[in-house]
């Protein structure tokens, strides 16, 4: 169940991290247990970057994440390959202002945006995925300069506006995302900070209507009938 994967792995390094290096983790997440949901879209990307750039005339600071959308989960099972979309390459890109604290400041520069090409079935969903305002942010700092790794996490509600896959998510998404590498992130926003390789997920906890999950075709269901005929004529073989 890769949907899980990332969050199940970065809990875990924060929590054996913690307790090798007795350094508690600060945090004032949104979510402090986001549960699986769908859609679930998983995305990543080798010069994926966060970096927030502080103002101290205005005491306002602009967080900026960008990284590469790679799958959606429809369910826990089915998944589809997000490609790139007539020319264009796929996206994913997140843009917020902060105060000094760390909460959101109402700007029009504050957006969501997914771009890429999906084709589940025989429908096919194509440009901008979806799109929205980010509404509320949530934030973990590891907190130890002992530690090999400075694993840090952000959370981001989301007012889904539009997108090929608005529908799905219904009105609200809420995003996680962790720098994998290099974070300078040390819990406070009043200075600059960067960190690199940001994985995310962007889920849906309120979806109106399921992702369509196409059904097995023709060929599909016979191929797995008559593997299990040639499995139980094996074991029959076998017993006897």
């Amino acid at each position: 169940m890769h949907r899980m994967r990332h969050y199940v792995a970065v809990i875990g390094l924060i929590v054996g991290s913690t307790a090798l290096f007795g350094s508690p983790a600060e945090a004032n997440l949104i979510r402090t247990d986001p549960k699986l949901a769908f859609p679930d879209v998983l995305a990543a990307a080798i010069n994926g970057r966060i970096e927030y750039d502080f103002d101290e005339a205005t005491q306002r600071g602009v967080l900026t994440m960008t990284n590469t959308p790679w799958e959606i989960a429809g369910d826990e099972t089915t998944s589809f390959p997000i490609e790139h979309a007539g020319g264009a390459n796929k996206s994913q890109k997140l843009v917020l202002n902060l105060d000094a604290s760390g909460n959101v400041v109402a700007d029009p520069s504050n957006l969501y945006e997914l771009y890429g090409r999906i084709v589940a079935g025989d429908q096919t969903f194509e440009g901008l995925l979806l799109q929205g305002t980010p509404t509320k942010f949530g934030w973990l700092d590891f907190g130890s300069p002992e530690a090999p790794i400075g694993l840090d996490m952000f959370d981001v509600e989301i007012d889904v506006t539009g997108g090929e896959l608005a529908r799905y998510f219904g009105d609200t998404a809420y995003m996680e995302f962790t720098p994998l590498l290099e974070s300078t992130f040390e819990g406070a926003f009043n200075n600059d900070f960067t960190g690199l390789k940001p994985v995310s997920n962007i889920r849906s906890y309120n979806s109106p209507e399921p992702f369509p999950i196409p059904e097995p075709t023709t060929i599909v269901i016979l191929l797995s009938g008559g593997a299990a005929l040639l499995y139980h004529r094996h074991r029959r073989r076998i017993v006897s």
